[in-house]
Parts: C-alpha cells; structure tokens; sequence
C-alpha cells in the first residue's frame, strides 16, 4: 500500500480529507515514519505516548512507528477532536488541528478565556495553516 493509499483508506474511516492528513503527516515528521521527537512524540503523526496509550486500543494499533498503525491513530484521535470542538461551536478544520498540536484541554482553557483565532500563539496557527495550505496543493487521485 502506497502512502496516498494508506491516507486515502484511513481518512475514509473517519471522515477525514486524505489530504489533510498526508499535509499533517508531513508537517509532524517528514514522512519520517520512525521519527522520534525530543518529548517522545512517534512515527509519522508525531504521536504522543499518551495518545497512542489512549486511542490504540480503539483501532487495534500495537505499533506506533507501523506507518498505517501511527495514522489510524491519529485519525482516530482526530475525529474525537473534531467533535468537540464542533460541541464548543468551532467545527473548523483549523481548531481541529490546533487542539491535536497544543493539546485540547490547553486549547480549551485558551478558548474559555475568550480566546480568539487571531490570538492563538503564532506557532498554532501556522500548524493548522501550513497543514491546510499543504493539503490544498495535493492533487486528486
């Protein structure tokens, strides 16, 4: 399976835009499936240990640097994501995306502050915004 094949399947699964995620997986390690970060971040989404403790039982992942394993559980955690933002009124791809770079609970105490799009550390919105102008320049398959 081709990496455009794997986005494609695991995006399929969830609701996601394939491209949006291949754009993340490039944004977070390069394609660099055993990518490895400082904070113990993993594989291809640059998944942290908790994460990957939470959601790999929900897709029955058992190896996060498994490039297919690493993106169904970013998928996963994702279209969790996505719905509570969407509960708080912020469906947006972007907030999505915030909340899986900065974290939903400190993405959330921004937000219950008034926090406002144009107020987010410069470094969050650049995340979601590479990642989604990223997307936009894969072609269809």
């Amino acid at each position: 399976m081709t990496y455009a094949q794997m986005f494609q399947s695991v995006s399929a699964q969830y609701d996601l835009d394939w491209r949006m995620l291949a754009a993340q997986a490039y944004v977070e390690s390069g394609f660099d499936a055993l990518a490895l970060s400082s904070a113990g971040a993993m594989g291809l989404m640059q998944v942290l240990p908790t994460t990957w403790r939470e959601w790999a039982p929900a897709v029955g992942a058992s190896d996060p640097f498994d490039s297919y394993s690493n993106v169904q559980v970013a998928a996963v955690y994702l279209d969790y994501l996505r719905a509570q933002m969407a509960q708080q009124g912020r469906p947006e791809k972007e907030w999505m995306l915030v909340a899986y770079n900065w974290g939903i609970d400190r993405l959330g105490d921004f937000l219950d502050n008034g926090g406002e799009w144009q107020d987010l550390p410069e470094a969050r919105r650049k995340y979601a915004e590479d990642i989604l102008r990223t997307a936009q320049t894969l072609p269809e398959l």
